[in-house]
Order: structure tokens, then C-alpha cells, then sequence
């Protein structure tokens, strides 16, 4: 069991004493501004990658913290992963009675959801601060803000934000959502997804990705 922090709805878990941003939208693990080559968890040593996909100040800025790696889904594919709403996490699958949903993919994560009246793909990205989604999905809504955000391979990104209801199966969640060109064409489309949330607002008390039984649960 380890503890964490929800920072710019960024899941920072504490191990070894460091801290490492948990990032389901990232397919590599890396350190950021140390030489470790592999992170220890519950026992068992993982390989981190070499270098950060871009300048550590950018990541300081994007994360709104330091942090001392990022644990992508080349890790979480191999130990699952339960988290709980108290402030701590395990890289385990844990048997919870809740609300199950089929994992098409682990990068991007996959789930089927539906979003104002339109059904496809979505990404889960735990190391998202916001939302996006294709433009099609914001017809006839208004912004509630406008906002500043950075992703590493598409720069600084300003986007109108929606608040929109997404269904998975027959339960309803409330997320905020942006709508931004450059990540429907440069994200979106090519993962054939038709928007990619973060998970804060999905789950009450946890949230458990079962790579073993490829099954995503909320409680």
C-alpha cells in the first residue's frame, strides 16, 4: 500500500521516498531529473526508460509539482492497479463488488462509453488534468470556461470547457471536457477514441484496473 497525492487531478504516489506521477496515457515509465534506471515496488525491481519525452521544467510546469518519475502502462500492465478515494493505492488488483466495465485496450486504456448521443471509444488517462473530446460532442452546449493546458507531443493547448455527461453501460458521470482541434486530430482520432477523460469524477471510494481480467470497476 502506498499514499499519494491529487494534484491538478494527478495521482502522485509516494515509493522510496520519491514521487512518481501514476499515467495510464503514457506507454513508458522514465525518471525525471535523476539517474534512476528502474523503480522497486512491493519487492520487485521495474525498468524505467531514459529520458523524459521533454524538458523537465515543461513537466514541472505540466504536473504542477516536481516529481521524480512516471509510472506508465508498460508497469501497470504487468502489476494492475487499485486506487483508493483515502489517499493511497496498490499495484494490485483488488476484489471490489462495484460497477464493471471490458477494457478494449491498456494503451491508450479503452473503455466503450457513450457521450451526447454519440458511442465510441474513450481514454482513461489518469495523468490527464483535463478532459478533450471530439468537436461533434459540444453541439448545442455552452463553455463554462475557458482554459490553459500542455501536452507533451502537441505544446500548449487552449481550449474551450464543457461540462458533459458520460455513459458507461447505464451509469452516468459528470466531467469536464475541452474541445481542442489539435488533440481531436493529433490524439484523438488516430487512438479511434471519441474523448479521453481523466478519472477523479468517475469513482466514489475506488477504482480498480484488472489487467488480468481486462476489467475496469468502480465503486
Amino acid at each position: 500500500m502506498y499514499k499519494y497525492e491529487l494534484l491538478n487531478n494527478h495521482y502522485i504516489v509516494h515509493i522510496n521516498n520519491k514521487k512518481y506521477l501514476i499515467d495510464t496515457g503514457s506507454n513508458r515509465s522514465f525518471p525525471v531529473g535523476c539517474y534512476d534506471r528502474s523503480v522497486v515496488i512491493d519487492g520487485k525491481e521495474y525498468p524505467l526508460q531514459n529520458t523524459p519525452p521533454m524538458s523537465i521544467d515543461k513537466l514541472v510546469e505540466l504536473v504542477g509539482c516536481k516529481v521524480d518519475g512516471f509510472i506508465g502502462t508498460d508497469i501497470i500492465s504487468r502489476t494492475s492497479l487499485t486506487i483508493y478515494k483515502n489517499g493511497t493505492l496498490e499495484f494490485k488488483n483488488t476484489e471490489v463488488d462495484g460497477r464493471s466495465y471490458n477494457i478494449i485496450s491498456i494503451y491508450p486504456l479503452l473503455v466503450r462509453g457513450f457521450c451526447n448521443g454519440y458511442d465510441g471509444n474513450i481514454i482513461i488517462d489518469t495523468g490527464a488534468k483535463y478532459g478533450y473530446g471530439q468537436h461533434k460532442l459540444f453541439a448545442n452546449n455552452k463553455p463554462i470556461e475557458y482554459i490553459s493546458d500542455y501536452n507533451p507531443g502537441l505544446g500548449n493547448l487552449n481550449s474551450d470547457l464543457y461540462r458533459m455527461d458520460i455513459k458507461l453501460g447505464s451509469d452516468s458521470y459528470v466531467s469536464d471536457i475541452g474541445d481542442n482541434c489539435f488533440v481531436e486530430s493529433g490524439y484523438l482520432i488516430p487512438c479511434n477514441a471519441l474523448l479521453v477523460t481523466n478519472i477523479t469524477t468517475l469513482f466514489e471510494e475506488v477504482c480498480v484496473i484488472d489487467i488480468a481480467k481486462s476489467l475496469l470497476i468502480f465503486k
